[in-house]
């Protein structure tokens, strides 16, 4: 009990750190950076917040690993292998993407608008805005956090403890629907069983970047926060039986049944990967 409650401790101060930070950096970039200039468009204003919550986040993390734990040496991203990392994230990403579509697709309940496609001119600063926010949720969320779960108590309590945080950082952005959270509560086990099977946080910065990119900002069948753009608008026929609230198919069944289908065969692959391990 005294060791769960100290990881507990660890974490909250973790967050409490990040939050603090978040509003001095806020507060920083207010007095000495070109406001006015990154106010002019939103693609510049979101890249603006993300960049605060990333640097508050690598930050909270470094004080930490390198102080709080520094005897434990944790290390968050590994850079040996980070080619194959990233083909492996963008399989995976771009895989559960496809997936998707391709199901609608078959069914004949999806059409995309090619001929009025509209590709901003700052298509490029939402996509690094995007990249950014991807790094500084998963860092947040599965980078100290995750690993000082795992090490002090176990990786199931990791993987489920951080699929719960990640749910609570995104409802906010959501209406309270009870399918919507649980959407978002299975893809955060997915992307923390991913953790667990490849041990690189960046592929599974990959993953959420590369499947937000094609469903959210490409094709707005899941639908990011208001100030995200789309360029090639989609309609989804049957679209009561696939989404049931205003958030597209993040809101839907067809999400549900294929994030619950993903689990169960990362969860067999995970119990596969531990036997051969003890075997070994």
């Amino acid at each position: 009990m005294k060791n769960k409650l100290k990881t507990l401790g660890k974490c909250l101060l973790f967050f409490i750190i990040w939050i603090v930070l978040v509003v001095i950096t806020e507060r920083f970039f207010k007095l000495y950076i070109l406001v006015d200039f990154i106010g002019k468009s939103d693609g510049t204003m979101q890249l603006y917040h993300e960049i605060i919550s990333l640097l508050a986040t690598i930050i909270a993390t470094c004080i930490l690993i390198f102080v709080v734990d520094r005897k434990r040496k944790i290390k968050i991203f590994k850079f040996d292998a980070i080619g194959i990392d990233t083909l492996i994230g963008m399989g995976l990403g771009l895989g559960y993407s496809v997936l998707i579509i391709v199901i609608l697709y078959f069914i004949k309940s999806v059409s995309f608008d090619i001929k009025n496609a509209s590709f901003y001119l700052e298509l490029v600063m939402w996509i690094i805005a995007l990249l950014i926010h991807c790094i500084m949720v998963h860092l947040l969320v599965r980078g100290y956090v995750y690993r000082i779960i795992e090490k002090e108590q176990s990786e199931l309590s990791a993987i489920m403890i951080t699929g719960i945080i990640y749910m609570i950082i995104h409802i906010k952005y959501y209406d309270l629907d009870i399918l919507t959270i649980f959407n978002i509560f299975t893809l955060g086990i997915i992307f923390s069983f991913i953790l667990s099977i490849f041990k690189s946080l960046w592929s599974v910065i990959i993953m959420d970047f590369s499947y937000t990119v094609v469903l959210g900002l490409g094709t707005g069948l899941i639908k990011l926060t208001s100030n995200y753009p789309v360029c090639v608008s989609s309609s989804v026929s049957n679209y009561k039986f696939f989404s049931f609230g205003t958030y597209g198919l993040l809101s839907g069944i067809l999400i549900t049944i294929i994030n619950l289908s993903l689990i169960i065969v990362l969860m067999l692959l995970k119990i596969k990967n531990n036997s051969s391990s003890k075997k070994q």
